[in-house]
C-alpha cells in the first residue's frame, strides 16, 4: 500500500505536547484519520496511531503490523508536517 495523500492540520497550543492532526490516503481509495503528531520529553517528533479511551486504557486502533511500514507511515507524516510548519503564512 502507498500513501498517496497527507494531511495535516497544525495543533496551536504552546502547553501541549500534540503538534498536529493528520490524516493519511492509501492508494486513493482509503483514509485514516486522527494521526497525530508528538513532542516527546527529548524535543523528538514521533507520530501517534489513531486511539481511544476505554476504561482508562488508550487502545489503538489501527496500526502498521511492522516497523518498516510504521517507519514509512511516519515518515511521510513528519516530511508534511515539516512542510506545514514551514509554510509562509499569508495574511
Amino acid at each position: 500500500m502507498e500513501i498517496t495523500k497527507v494531511q495535516v492540520s497544525l495543533h496551536r497550543n504552546p502547553d501541549s505536547k500534540v503538534l498536529a492532526f493528520c490524516s493519511i490516503v492509501f492508494d486513493d481509495v482509503f483514509i485514516v484519520k486522527r494521526l497525530v503528531v508528538i513532542q516527546n520529553a527529548n524535543g523528538e517528533h514521533f507520530v501517534n496511531m489513531p486511539n481511544w479511551m476505554h476504561n482508562g486504557k488508550q487502545i489503538d486502533v489501527a496500526f502498521p503490523l511492522n516497523e518498516k511500514y510504521r517507519a514509512y507511515i511516519e515518515n511521510c507524516v513528519l516530511d508534511e508536517y515539516e512542510v506545514v510548519l514551514n509554510k509562509p503564512v499569508t495574511p
